[in-house]
């Protein structure tokens, strides 16, 4: 079974092709880079897509959350391990809004 990346539209596409983009340089370095750091803090390949889920859930409903907010939504999502720091979080706005993620509470 192929497993799947989630971009924050909702749009599905292979590991594989993730895989290849980072090995061959992202065409979207944002989306490199946060990758990237996900993967350092852990974060296993094949839960990207459901973090990246959960990422533009929580910045669409709540648009406006502080960084300890924000992780705090991850926690109650069932990310209790992770903790993004600054950089990731801006990192993961940043993706977002690159991929068309608007709140939908303005």
């Amino acid at each position: 079974m192929d497993s799947f990346s989630a971009t924050a539209g909702g749009v599905l596409r292979p590991m594989a092709e993730l895989d290849a983009c980072l090995e061959n340089g992202e065409p979207n370095p944002i989306r490199g880079a946060l990758i990237s750091r996900l993967r350092a803090l852990g974060i296993g390949r094949g839960l990207l897509p459901g973090l990246i889920r959960n990422l533009a859930a929580a910045h669409r409903i709540h648009p406006h959350l502080s960084l300890r907010q924000f992780n705090r939504r991850l926690h109650y999502l069932g990310w209790g391990d992770l903790d993004l720091d600054y950089h990731t979080w801006q990192l993961a706005l940043a993706y977002l809004e690159s991929e068309g993620c608007r709140p939908t509470i303005q």
